[in-house]
């Protein structure tokens, strides 16, 4: 009996040496496993790895393409990281909107001169946004923390770029999902490459025309090396292009007031696959004069040459 007793013990024993030897094992496991929350704490994986970014559940691009003025309508929700931007005064109305684009769960880029000399409480951002309306609710819309402005923002608006922090986190879904963007080492565009840009800025080029679109605007222009004299003079004699703008123009297509801080993308296709997905290439930030009187290109802010301040800025708005 005695024999069988500690043969019996030594079982028991044996097993729940087992179960912890196991459990100490998935411990790690999961201690070691990336959860959602440390990827979106991640900022070099959340915004460079397809398909945690710039792949929309809706197809963007229609093939009946029904123009309006200086480009067309999009395909509802199919752009899920462009954001409306408003800044409102102190009776709370609107007192100037931009686009904004969802690179993070809580970091937006947009061009500086939208939020410069304003503060969080008098900025709000609409994601998930396809209808233009400046009198939509505050209740709809995220609340800023903080506004990262370029320090060498000037008049010219060259570094005509920010970074806006949310209050709180978005949770992503098919109207909103942020974007890739592009690495420091990148290839380069080619001259001709297409792009698209998106917003909601006026409709006509015509001087003291205030028309807006009701809904979200796309339309395709092509990336103008700052080489090309089209783009290396159009601000001459006064200043010459910054190395951090970049050109893209399409004649007859421009995009407009309140169109900046919108994006500028690029359609990119995974090795091997029918799989695409979307890098912001640029940010909306000047037109001479919305193609009304001349055949200019657009100016953006050059993302990928911008990319190790926004990384910077990025970690330095979660300390």
């Amino acid at each position: 009996m005695m024999k069988r007793s500690s043969i019996l013990f030594l079982i028991i024993s044996l097993i729940l040496s087992i179960i912890l030897l196991v459990s100490i094992v998935l411990f790690f496991i999961i201690r070691l496993k990336p959860t959602k929350e440390n990827v979106s704490n991640d900022s070099s994986l959340l915004l460079n790895s397809p398909c945690d970014c710039g792949c929309p559940l809706i197809e963007p691009l229609s093939n009946k393409r029904k123009r309006i003025i200086n480009g067309e309508m999009s395909i509802e929700h199919s752009w899920p990281w462009e954001m409306l931007l408003v800044v409102i005064d102190i009776n709370r109305q609107p007192l100037l909107f931009c686009g904004a684009t969802l690179i993070s769960d809580r970091h937006v880029i947009t061009a500086a001169h939208c939020v410069h000399q304003h503060i969080p409480p008098f900025i709000y951002l609409f994601p998930g946004q396809h209808k233009f309306n400046l009198n939509i609710s505050l209740s709809l819309s995220y609340p800023v923390n903080k506004i990262y402005v370029h320090e060498n923002l000037n008049v010219l608006l060259h570094n005509d770029i920010a970074i806006v922090t949310l209050q709180e986190r978005l949770r992503f879904d098919s109207f909103i999902y942020p974007i890739c963007l592009p690495k420091i080492n990148s290839s380069l565009l080619k001259i001709n490459e297409e792009l698209i840009s998106i917003g909601w800025g006026r409709l006509s080029s015509q001087p003291g025309t205030n028309i807006y679109p009701e809904n979200l605007q796309q339309v395709k222009l092509f990336y103008i090396p700052t080489s090309h004299p089209n783009c290396s003079n159009i601000f001459k004699p006064i200043t010459n292009i910054h190395p951090g703008q970049m050109c893209a123009g399409n004649i007859g297509f421009n995009t407009c007031h309140g169109d900046s801080g919108g994006a500028l993308m690029k359609k990119y296709f995974l090795s091997n696959t029918n799989q695409f997905y979307w890098q912001l290439i640029g940010i909306a930030s000047k037109t001479i004069d919305c193609g009304f009187n001349s055949t200019s290109p657009d100016i953006f802010i050059n993302i990928q040459y911008y990319y190790q301040w926004i990384i910077q800025t990025i970690k330095r708005s979660q300390i």
